[in-house]
């Protein structure tokens, strides 16, 4: 879903367990839904290039994560466990 100009996801994205990838890029995001935790199966997250002020606390529940790029974003501070994602 790289550039696609998306300005923000539905919550019904958390519905997708068993999704492994998630590459949205170049788009225009500016919040992620908190449903964003509950993709218990995600290993890669790749969000450079949007405009990210935030990330929800619920990433933190992502424990199969092992790859998150937040490159070229707004972002001033990340949820605080988030450092605990180390599988």
């Amino acid at each position: 879903l790289d550039g696609n100009e998306l300005s923000s996801l539905p919550p019904s994205i958390g519905d997708f367990s068993k999704l492994e990838v998630l590459s949205l890029g170049y788009n225009a995001l500016s919040k992620l839904p908190e449903e964003i935790g509950k993709l218990e199966s995600l290993r890669e997250l790749k969000l450079k290039s949007n405009g990210l002020l935030g990330l929800p606390a619920s990433i933190t529940s992502l424990s199969k994560l092992k790859v998150l790029e937040l490159t070229n974003n707004k972002l001033s501070e990340l949820p605080r466990d988030l450092g605990k994602l180390t599988e």
